[in-house]
């Protein structure tokens, strides 16, 4: 190649690499997350074993080669954001976006699990990275790499990042993970017994609701057949995006929701958590090089995020949860649940017998009304 062909081919490099940082800059975004508050709350972990964790993290890792092709093509078809025209699903580009998020949600769940981790009691925080599969029985799926999940957890987490797949929409597209650029996708789950309304679930991505509630609903099945059975539990969830990728139902109109950030006294509802495109700050960005100790998304995101996690933490019942951890072997933590909701029962029953019995009397309802013993 001669020097001038050089000359050039490094010039297509440069304009190229401004034009896509341009694309990234210009495209619109929130500098900061819809979470909000809880960055300085503190919690406590209540278990009298290091056998046990507050947070498990589930993420995309790994697609295997049987899956690759299963997987571009569900990503293309149950895109979040909008349709993609039938000519662009095919594109290279298009599949390249596909693998991009798996490449990404590994790059930036980490900033999640550090700051968990610096927030959470030591040794309380686990990943458990999972790689997608694919069978002709049970079409795409994803398994854990690691045992992360069998370890007993007061709150399981979904994360991984997302971008729109048609590469000519791709900036204008209400998700994208690109350049300062960065759409996360979040569920947030506990055990069915701490949140019976809603099987567990406590928070989901907006697009994602009706495959998280769907998983939570059919965790709930497998776990009352197996004890039912006495049989160890051998089902296994996978990811909620994965299954979102594979469900045509996505919609969530008759479920149980309520907006972020919502007050959590009682969790009876499932929060949710909008599409955001959250944009990165620049100059924390350009001295990563030389100073990366200031994470981007942690400034932009997982801050505002890990304050809201540690609040949902605080508000579970963690008197069961240590009471049920303490005592891994039998179940006394949920039989003491099943006690609460029975006498919560029990005490509606006694209270509409009274209010029928008083309408009877009186042919009314009103409590002010009911005053035959004043003075």
């Amino acid at each position: 190649m001669t020097f001038r062909s050089n000359i050039a081919v490094i010039l297509l490099a440069v304009v190229l690499a401004a034009l896509l940082s341009a694309c990234a800059g210009t495209a619109r975004g929130t500098k900061s997350t819809a979470f909000a508050g809880g960055e300085n709350v503190e919690v406590t972990d209540f278990s009298l074993t290091r056998a046990d964790a507050l947070v498990v993290i589930r993420y995309p890792a790994i697609i295997h080669e049987d899956a690759q092709e299963p997987y571009f093509h569900a990503f293309s078809i149950n895109a979040i954001g909008g349709e993609v025209p039938p000519a662009n699903r095919t594109k290279k580009v298009t599949t390249r976006i596909a693998q991009s998020v798996i490449a990404k949600s590994s790059y930036y769940v980490m900033s999640l699990y550090r700051e968990l981790q610096r927030e959470l009691p030591e040794n309380t925080v686990l990943l458990s990275p999972h790689i997608v599969l694919w069978d002709r029985e049970t079409g795409l799926y994803s398994r854990p790499i690691l045992a992360s999940e069998q370890v007993p957890s007061v709150l399981t987490i979904d994360f991984n990042v997302y971008s729109f797949p048609d590469p000519t929409e791709l900036m204008d597209s209400p998700p994208v993970t690109f350049g300062d650029l960065v759409t996360p996708l979040v569920t947030i789950h506990s055990n069915r017994w701490m949140q019976p309304a809603t099987n567990g679930l406590i928070l989901a991505s907006d697009p994602l609701v009706r495959a998280s509630w769907d998983l939570s609903n059919e965790a709930a099945v497998h776990d009352v057949e197996s004890k039912f059975n006495f049989r160890t539990p051998s089902w296994q969830r996978e990811l909620d995006f994965v299954h979102f990728l594979t469900s045509r139902d996505n919609d969530s109109g008759s479920l149980p929701s309520k907006g972020l950030n919502v007050a959590r006294g009682e969790l009876k509802a499932v929060e949710l958590y909008p599409v955001e495109k959250i944009l990165l700050n620049g100059a924390l960005l350009e001295n990563l090089s030389t100073d990366p100790t200031p994470d981007p998304f942690v400034e932009s995101f997982v801050r505002n995020a890990s304050g809201s996690i540690k609040l949902m933490l605080n508000s579970v019942n963690l008197t069961l949860v240590a009471f049920n951890r303490m005592h891994g072997g039998d179940q006394n933590g949920q039989i003491l649940a099943f006690f609460i909701i029975a006498i919560a029962a029990a005490e509606a029953a006694v209270g509409l017998a009274i209010v029928l019995a008083f309408f009877r009397l009186r042919g009314s309802v009103r409590s002010d009304e009911a005053n035959s013993l004043k003075n």
